[in-house]
């Protein structure tokens, strides 16, 4: 313990001595952030003036900021802020009792991070009795090697009102295509379900920057010259290339592998409100250095049995998961060929055999239960829009609620295992063809000691993947 307390110290001198922290100068940065450690339960208070604060809630599909102040802490960084934009964020859930926040660091103060993020996002997940599963989909897309936002779940005090347990999420913006890409030039595309489906269906005048009222393929960077032609050749690419010679197309212009790589991992949670089903939250970012665009998965409260359809996502087709009779030309024209869907096998079956399982998630889950707990119970907040109690809190976990919740986590777990392994049609083991990597290779000098500090600190390594360097786990920050 002495040594653990002592690297503490050491991070809070070299945070507070040490220019702004860069998150690609840390080698150890996709691995490892100390604002998503949770070893201990982070405690986030913002301090706004009352009438802001009343002119946000009133006002909830805004998106204005307010200045505020924010006080961060959790077991390895305290830390304050001054001058933070503060708003309402999230669809469904601005309307909600427990509505989600965003926080801007560089808002008020342009170029400005707050310990290399630029913003991060408080999401109340209202719609989960368990607060846990946005938290658990983003790991194991983590895990199995999809890009993805790291999350932490924190207690949230807004002028010192406990506002109750939320999940602080890495905002998807240049930082996080720089971290994960080793470049952030590219265009970077938010794609939602808003006035039309981001289904990737082509358009004859290219004009995607019109859809939805300009907001279905949002152009998030770039915006002092916004040019939206890369879209428009990849939609065309997608849509318009002959069979014959669509693999040699597609990947011309696609990561087609880390996007069935994501679609092992979607289809298992159970996930409906993204790209397969719903033609709603996802991005993408073109990678300056492969040239490809990169598929990047965004909110996944919505998994794990949690429906507003009466649809059983526990035995959903694996291979034809999306909507009848809704176009989703990214899926069904990538598996139409076989050697793209004995990879989707391949790594379906992979997923499922080393990673998703109520033995590897169950302890994960238990250790992040414990720790929220004692804070979900004096959540009122979480009460309000369902009248959920914290022993609803508990029996979600291995209960379906009604409404919504029409499965519990752990049933659900074990019952799309099973269906999965079932319907894993025989497949050919791929041969190898991995997209070129920008992961450093070097090894972390001694002297940055948040790197060294941060690798050793994690949370428990008692269940699912332990902490060794460099290899990706849930049971980590994630």
């Amino acid at each position: 313990m002495k040594v653990l307390l002592t690297a503490v110290i050491v991070i809070g001198l070299f945070a507070n001595a040490a220019p702004a922290y860069d998150p690609w100068d840390d080698l150890n940065y996709r691995d490892s952030h100390p604002l998503f450690d949770d070893s201990a339960l982070a405690e986030i208070r913002v301090t706004i003036r009352p009438e802001d604060l009343a002119a946000i809630l009133a006002n909830p599909l805004s998106d204005v900021y307010y200045p505020a102040n924010m006080h961060f802490k959790n077991a390895l960084v305290e830390d304050e802020a001054t001058t933070i934009g503060f708003r309402i964020r999230g669809n469904t859930s601005r309307l909600s009792c427990k509505k989600s926040f965003k926080i801007s660091f560089n808002e008020f103060v342009p170029g400005r991070r707050f310990h290399g993020l630029r913003k991060f996002n408080l999401n109340g997940e209202h719609n989960d009795p368990g607060i846990m599963r946005s938290r658990i989909s983003l790991g194991l897309f983590k895990e199995f090697g999809v890009p993805s936002s790291r999350s932490s779940h924190c207690k949230l005090y807004i002028n010192d009102e406990f506002r109750g347990v939320y999940i602080h999420v890495e905002e998807v913006d240049n930082t996080f295509t720089k971290s994960r890409f080793g470049n952030s030039g590219g265009n970077l595309f938010k794609c939602l379900w808003i006035g039309e489906p981001a289904d990737l269906t082509w358009r004859a005048d290219g004009r995607y920057d019109l859809v939805g009222g300009g907001r279905t393929y949002e152009l998030l960077n770039n915006e002092s010259n916004p040019d939206f032609s890369d879209l428009a050749h990849f939609i065309d690419v997608l849509n318009n290339t002959p069979d014959e010679s669509f693999p040699q197309a597609i990947e011309q212009v696609f990561n087609v592998d880390g996007f069935l790589k994501w679609m092992a991992v979607s289809i298992q949670n159970g996930s409906w409100d993204d790209y397969l089903y719903n033609a709603n939250n996802y991005f993408l970012y073109h990678n300056q250095e492969t040239g490809l665009f990169e598929f990047i998965p965004y909110d996944y409260d919505n998994t794990f049995g949690i429906s507003w359809e009466d649809r059983d996502w526990t035995s959903r087709d694996v291979y034809h998961f999306h909507k009848n009779g809704s176009p989703r030309p990214l899926a069904e024209k990538i598996l139409a060929h076989k050697p793209y869907r004995d990879r989707y096998s391949w790594h379906l079956d992979t997923f499922v055999t080393n990673h998703y399982s109520i033995e590897k998630i169950k302890p994960v889950m238990d250790r992040l239960r414990l720790l929220i707990r004692p804070a979900a119970a004096d959540d009122t907040y979480r009460s309000c829009d369902y009248g959920w109690t914290i022993q609803d809190f508990d029996r979600s976990f291995t209960e379906a609620l009604g409404g919504h919740v029409r499965w519990g986590f752990e049933p659900f777990i074990q019952l799309r295992a099973a269906s999965t392994i079932s319907q894993i049609q025989p497949y050919a083991t791929p041969t190898p063809t991995p997209t070129p990597s920008t992961t450093p290779t070097s090894t972390p000098s001694c002297s940055v000691p948040v790197t060294i500090v941060i690798n050793e600190m994690c949370a428990s390594n008692s269940s699912l993947i332990t902490d060794n360097p460099g290899i990706r786990g849930l049971d980590r920050a994630v």
